[in-house]
């Protein structure tokens, strides 16, 4: 089995080599690492250029066009059986393909480090097909009342390549937010055998604080409506219908966080998005005893269109929360006097 890792490079040079290293270190031999330089204008080029001495690795230069553009020329280049994908600031087991080489389906999704806190997946190790996994895949209410689901990350599944090139699967280079999903999504449905790997983690993900995940998305919504637009040319109409309400229902509330919790988020935003039609594919049709309390809370201020309730509500409670802190201080200033 041979594995192709591609791997897009922008202005990465802190963390590159900690990269790199992971993948030309790897415990099985038959690989080969894809380097995509996407104009990059700090030493990434020169930190790539310097591993052209191992012959597994290949290295392509590109005027900046996005990290869709540079993943699709990756896999251009690609010639493994297996294809994968590593972000340049993350890093891989050592043995993370000796681990895999006997895999034969279509997919294969893999565990992985956040930090250094092991993920939970939502589902069991097992072998699935398409129609077991959408339901985890799009969205579902968890123990908690918290919406979730299957992270659709690229870098936690390696993929046949024969799959992508015979569907002509690549990423949407007009996307700069939520490609993965679309590119999961689309391998998800034209795969038969799809294997989940609960207990193998792989992959090491390296948060980084000015992530689209940790700061303010101007154009949330905008973006969201077109990927939810393709998630319904992707999916069969049986399951958009059955699970779709509910990831609507959980981008609006990722959209109103986005707008409450930074300090240019806008109520206008929020207004817009609440009143948009996409929205009544989850109003007034899901079973409210199963969210919680907040859940609650936003899906009836949803459906009524209350944008002041929302904004309010989210104020009071940064207030609360203010308080809440400084009474905390304030009384672990008055233990540390006592004791003294």
């Amino acid at each position: 089995m041979k594995v192709s890792i591609i791997v897009p490079v922008y202005n990465a040079a802190p963390y590159l080599r900690d990269c790199i290293d992971s993948l030309v270190g790897q415990t099985w031999k038959d690989i080969e690492v894809i380097l995509v330089n996407d104009g990059s204008t700090d030493e990434s080029g020169a930190i790539c250029e310097s591993y052209l001495n191992d012959p597994r690795v290949i290295y392509h230069y590109q005027e900046n066009a996005g990290v869709s553009t540079a993943r699709n020329v990756g896999l251009e280049l690609a010639t493994g059986d297996y294809v994968c994908f590593a972000d340049a600031d993350d890093w891989l087991e050592l043995d993370a393909f000796e681990k895999l080489q006997n895999e034969t389906t279509d997919i294969v999704i893999y565990n992985f480090y956040c930090g250094d806190n092991k993920h939970c997946m939502s589902v069991s190790s097992g072998l699935y097909n398409p129609d077991d996994l959408y339901g985890k895949m799009i969205g579902y209410v968890d123990e908690t009342g918290n919406v979730v689901y299957l992270m659709h990350n690229i870098w936690m599944r390696m993929y046949k390549r024969s799959l992508l090139e015979k569907y002509n699967i690549r990423f949407y280079p007009q996307f700069h937010n939520g490609e993965d999903l679309l590119f999961t999504t689309e391998a998800t449905v034209r795969a038969k055998t799809i294997a989940v790997r609960c207990d193998d983690y792989l992959y090491h993900y390296r948060p980084v604080q000015n992530s689209l995940t940790t700061s303010y998305v101007d154009d949330y919504w905008s973006l969201r409506k077109k990927i939810i637009e393709e998630m319904y040319r992707l999916l069969p109409a049986d399951v958009m219908q059955s699970q779709m309400p509910l990831r609507v229902f959980l981008w609006v509330t990722t959209g109103i966080k986005n707008e409450l919790r930074y300090a240019n988020g806008k109520k206008e935003n929020i207004r817009i998005m609440i009143a948009d039609p996409v929205c009544d594919v989850f109003k007034e049709k899901l079973d409210l005893s199963k969210l919680n309390s907040q859940n609650q809370i936003y899906y009836k201020q949803i459906c009524s269109n209350d944008t002041n309730g929302l904004w309010r509500d989210y104020k009071r409670q940064v207030r609360r929360d203010k308080q809440e802190k400084t009474i905390k201080q304030f009384r672990r200033m008055i233990k540390k006097i006592l004791k003294g």
